[in-house]
Formats: structure tokens, C-alpha cells, sequence
């Protein structure tokens, strides 16, 4: 859904915007009693993000814009029925969307942290069956190329 997409951006734009010092990241929670079970303050640090887990997470953002705004022109023909479309193929494009969405918020999450290389290719191949129902309807002509360069980025990892 949209809405599930929006979340999926600006939780991506967080990651991507926060410092890149080990130290600045979120803190766990110590409780009364545990100072001693931590003695190293590093341990409590989320590390660096790896500048090739940058460059895969700065492509899904991109594939993820590009197929938000698919969803708002989509969104937008269920009231206006300019585009002509009828129910059967409003009906493929919610499933299609439902799965885009899906395949967006695995990715990202997939994409940081350490990248689930396989998790990452299922999530691209999702997507990369989705755009083509989408882009039948609707024109976005930079997502091909923006999930060739997610693509890439994800086989530099590897």
C-alpha cells in the first residue's frame, strides 16, 4: 500500500541521513545491576554502515520513489476513470501493488544491517515482476534502470 511505502522511504531516508561514527547510533538499554555484564561501551554501538550497503540502500530508495509514485497515479484511477480502466484490471493492479509494497519494505529491510544477499535477489525479482503490470498503465521510464542499478549494487556486494 501506499501508506506502506511512505514508511518504508522515510525509514530508508533515516538510515541513510544518520552518521556514519559507530557512536552516535542508537543506545541499548541498560538496566539497574547490568553495568558490569557490559564492559565494553563499543558493544552497545550499531556499527557504520558499509559504503557498498549505502550505495544498495540508496538504490532500493530510489526503486522505492519511483514505485510510490506508480501507486498515487494507480490510487488516483480507482475515482478517475480517465485511464479506462475497468475493475478486473483495477483488481490485478491492487494485487500487484500489495506485492510491490511487500517486496519494498523486505528489501529495505534486508539492505541494512549486515545485506541478506538472497533475501535482497527474492525482493528485486518480486519487483522486477510487478513493474512490468504497472508500467503497462502508467509511465515510469527511469525504474528499469533504476533496478539494473539496484541490481548492481546488490552484485557488489557479493
Amino acid at each position: 500500500s501506499l501508506a506502506q511505502l511512505r514508511d518504508a522511504n522515510r525509514e530508508m531516508a533515516e538510515e541513510l541521513e544518520a552518521p556514519d561514527s559507530g557512536n552516535s547510533g542508537p543506545r541499548a538499554e541498560v538496566f539497574s545491576g547490568d553495568e558490569e555484564l557490559l564492559e565494553d561501551d563499543d558493544d552497545l554501538s550499531i556499527p557504520p554502515m558499509d559504503p557498498s550497503e549505502r550505495t544498495l540502500l540508496e538504490n532500493v530508495r530510489c526503486v522505492s520513489e519511483h514505485f510510490e509514485d506508480l501507486v498515487k497515479e494507480a490510487s488516483t484511477c480507482c475515482i478517475d476513470q480517465s485511464k479506462g480502466l475497468g475493475l478486473a484490471e483495477l483488481e490485478v493492479l491492487a494485487e500487484n501493488i500489495e506485492d510491490v509494497s511487500g517486496a519494498i519494505d523486505a528489501l529495505a529491510a534486508d539492505s541494512v544491517g549486515g545485506t541478506d544477499i538472497e533475501a535482497c535477489k527474492s525482493g528485486l525479482e518480486r519487483l522486477r515482476k510487478a513493474s512490468p503490470i504497472l508500467l503497462q498503465h502508467f509511465e515510469k521510464h527511469q525504474l528499469p534502470s533504476a533496478l539494473d542499478a539496484t541490481e548492481a549494487a546488490l552484485l557488489a556486494i557479493e
